[in-house]
């Protein structure tokens, strides 16, 4: 948690998550991965990023590079361009 923004520091991060995860009945990594996913089909966007014609390389660092990382500034992890690259499959 090194790219932490949030100024209540990483025990109040790690206790948000834990409450959202026993919310949400989620375990697991891959439970999360799943929810979300789910969650996202419901509410009709797509997240595989192959479905949405961003099957190449070129076309995801367009997408990436269209990020607005002034309104990902609110997030609690600081999201770089390492991270971003990891989202966008770069």
């Amino acid at each position: 948690m090194d790219k932490l923004t949030d100024l209540r520091g990483p025990h109040n991060l790690s206790e948000v998550m834990t409450s959202l995860m026993e919310c949400l009945s989620i375990s697991t990594p891959d439970q999360a991965n799943q929810k979300l996913t789910q969650y996202l089909s419901t509410i009709g966007v797509e997240s595989d990023l192959a479905k949405i014609d961003a099957n190449t390389v070129i076309k995801r660092k367009k997408l990436s590079e269209a990020a607005n990382m002034q309104r990902m500034s609110n997030n609690p992890v600081a999201l770089n361009e390492e991270y971003i690259n990891t989202i966008f499959q770069l």
